[in-house]
């Protein structure tokens, strides 16, 4: 079971992966930002970013991390051209911060409720935007994920 696991991460990241590129080639300067709610998916989102050669930030700790300051990780997306994707835990509040240096949202995952995502869409298209924002989700057919998506669009209404 834990092997057809992997393999549906591997394959929904490889699609972001694919997602990606022409995204970076189109926008040269193209900022992305990926929202995750699990480490399993951040840990296969970060191999395969790895595997392309890109370059992330990332909000996850690990064993041998802490805590990143998030004024910091922020300062540092915006700042450094050769760190193009921030990967960032969606448990982590960021109402308070701009992100409107970054263009591109992708939601890996359902994030749990619609006020979460509208949060986390609302960090990089905000006063002060002056770029068009691009959202992406990128959901598995015929799983929970898509059926989790369908009950929170049809609640919010």
């Amino acid at each position: 079971m834990r092997e057809n696991s992997c393999s549906i991460y591997s394959s929904k990241v490889t699609d972001m992966i694919k997602l990606l590129k022409p995204i970076q080639d189109r926008h040269r300067n193209a900022k992305v930002v990926f929202y995750c709610n699990h480490f399993n998916t951040a840990s296969s989102i970060f191999d395969g970013l790895d595997s392309a050669g890109i370059q992330y930030l990332h909000s996850y700790i690990s064993e041998t991390s802490t805590i990143p300051n998030k004024q910091s990780l922020i300062n540092t997306f915006a700042s450094d051209s050769s760190h193009s994707v921030l990967v960032l835990d969606s448990s982590i509040p960021l109402e308070e911060y701009n992100l409107t240096w970054a263009n591109h949202v992708i939601l890996s995952e359902p994030l749990p409720t619609f006020a979460a995502e509208h949060s986390a869409i609302q960090n990089v298209y905000r006063s002060g935007q002056k770029q068009a924002v691009y959202v992406y989700q990128v959901f598995l057919s015929n799983t929970v994920e898509e059926k989790l998506s369908k009950i929170r669009d049809h609640s919010q209404i």
